[in-house]
């Protein structure tokens, strides 16, 4: 019906599996997994840390001026999506691929959570400032304020997760 071969829905299957995304069970059929919040937020921190302070290391110029236009956007117009934006183009100044595909794994059922518990505050100064903070370290080329700042930044985050999850 779709166009895609048996073959290339169990090789799909398998990656997804291999992710964590789903899991299968034989004879029963494939689903998608039950991941803790708080899980969830500790591989996002991980990702984002390293991922901060490879951008420190690698970024250009171009780079740099995403990052800042991206910043920019979300504090013009606070939002979950602005503010995974934000995010991403540090991923992608990372020059990490594979990190930015798990990040990107992580990342949609992460935000189902922030929808679900009203987690994320965009609005809030408090935000603007860290985004602000991690961006300056990036800029400065220092790597271990970029982990530093991400992890501070994305903290009462984990905190609260792990409310959520007792």
């Amino acid at each position: 019906m779709l166009g895609v071969s048996r073959g290339e829905v169990r090789k799909a299957l398998q990656k997804l599996e291999f992710c964590g995304v789903i899991h299968t069970e034989a004879q029963r059929g494939s689903y998608v997994s039950d991941h803790y919040f708080s899980s969830l937020v500790s591989t996002r921190i991980l990702l984002e840390s390293e991922a901060s302070r490879l951008s420190a290391e690698l970024r250009t110029e171009e780079e740099m001026s995403r990052i800042i236009a991206a910043r920019d956007a979300f504090e013009a117009h606070p939002c979950v999506e602005l503010d995974l934006a934000f995010h991403y183009t540090i991923m992608q100044a990372s020059h990490n691929t594979v990190l930015t595909a798990l990040w990107k794994t992580a990342i949609a059922e992460v935000e189902a959570y922030y929808q679900r518990y009203s987690v994320c505050r965009p609005d809030d100064p408090k935000v603007l400032r860290e985004h602000a903070i991690l961006a300056g370290a990036i800029r400065a080329k220092d790597p271990q304020a970029a982990a530093d700042a991400l992890a501070r930044h994305l903290n009462s985050i984990r905190e609260l997760s792990q409310k959520i999850d007792k």
